[in-house]
């Protein structure tokens, strides 16, 4: 029993230090903001931005745009305490493509306007509140202090903006179906180059007949953290394809078989534009993959744990790709693949229509707009 105190008494000291560390950082930001003039759009990059490529194209766009009338300031999500406060006050818009443990947990003053660049394209895994996982009164806390200060938040599609605004409880008209920002720089990518480019990334010789396969995977949650699936040696009766395996770039931890290739190092915009074919699961990267025409095969192995327990899903996997290149197992993909039988199903036209090659244009010029009021 006494155990069983000294736990509950520890919980309690550490709630009441989180507390008081708030109401410190708060004062702060509101001295802050009482002595700086709000002259600025903010972007926070997490570690994981120059993966998902949205923020970097607003930064991109706006270093060779200079007739644009707001300043941009950039800093790292994980700026010292002073640092993102002074920030935060200077803003009058944020752009975040993550959380931010400042934005999430500080009452903006001054009417101070956060938009999230949404870092998925299309709609599969559930989200936000939606979510599976976050049905704990714990996990809803936390869900609604790290999106309570969000106003705007940008898709890839039009046809989602109801799904999106309850899933983050947000007025429909805050979401902006304009298109992920990332996708104008993937629609101007050479395959060709991009080919050439991935053989000499992964030190293999090139070949205009060898097949790129690639397996990119969502992550998992687990005990110890963020887990990823890893799949199983290919077999010899495949040795006409290239087996590429990417990371989801929230997980670092992984040991991969015989016969694959850890191309997590590459950038998207060359894993993507090169491959012949993608192999996934629950990942959204099926949906910027679907640019291209080409075929996608789903490896679901652990459908009805994740789509009942871990996050759920929006829509069945036969909405996504063919019924027959959906698989339980390996060993069937991998006869499948031997057959030669893989064919293209467009998702494109239904899931990312606002990504025209303009997203990031019209998000820019939203921005404006909201920055001269």
């Amino acid at each position: 029993m006494e155990m069983k105190h000294l736990r509950k008494f520890g919980k309690f000291i550490c709630a009441a230090i989180r507390f008081f560390k708030w109401k410190l950082v708060g004062f702060l930001y509101t001295l802050v903001s009482l002595l700086l003039e709000r002259n600025s759009v903010v972007v926070f990059k997490s570690d994981l931005s120059e993966q998902y490529g949205n923020l970097q194209s607003i930064i991109s766009y706006w270093s060779n745009h200079k007739k644009l009338h707001f300043n941009l300031l950039v800093a790292n999500s994980n700026a010292n305490l002073l640092t993102s406060i002074k920030l935060i006050a200077k803003a009058k818009i944020i752009l975040l493509d993550q959380s931010n443990r400042y934005v999430s947990n500080l009452n903006l003053r001054n009417k101070a306007i956060v938009i999230q660049c949404w870092h998925g394209g299309g709609l599969l895994k559930k989200i936000a509140y939606d979510s599976h996982a976050n049905r704990s009164e714990r996990e809803q806390k936390r869900i609604a202090r790290i999106y309570r200060n969000i106003n705007y938040i940008v898709i890839s599609d039009k046809s989602y903006c109801q799904i999106f605004s309850e899933a983050f409880r947000l007025p429909i008209d805050s979401i902006l179906p304009f298109g992920l920002p990332r996708i104008d720089n993937l629609m101007k990518q050479n395959v060709k180059n991009n080919r050439n480019l991935l053989c000499k990334l992964i030190n293999i010789q090139a070949n205009s007949l060898v097949k790129f396969v690639l397996y990119a995977p969502t992550y998992r949650e687990s005990s110890v953290g963020r887990t990823t699936p890893v799949p199983i040696q290919p077999p010899n009766f495949l040795s006409n394809y290239v087996f590429l395996f990417r990371a989801h770039p929230s997980v670092c931890t992984y040991t991969l078989p015989k016969g694959w290739i850890d191309a997590s190092h590459v950038s998207q915009e060359i894993l993507l534009s090169a491959s012949d074919i993608l192999l996934s699961d629950f990942s959204s990267i099926i949906f910027d993959f679907s640019i291209f025409k080409r075929p996608i095969g789903l490896i679901a192995t652990d459908y009805t744990d994740y789509s009942t327990k871990e996050r759920g899903l929006y829509v069945e996997l036969t909405e996504l790709t063919l019924p027959n290149q959906i698989f339980r197992s390996w060993s069937d993909l991998f006869n499948f693949l031997r057959l030669n039988a893989f064919e293209c199903y467009d998702i494109w036209s239904q899931c990312m229509s606002s990504c025209d090659g303009k997203s990031t244009s019209r998000l820019i010029h939203f921005i404006e707009s909201l920055f001269n009021k």
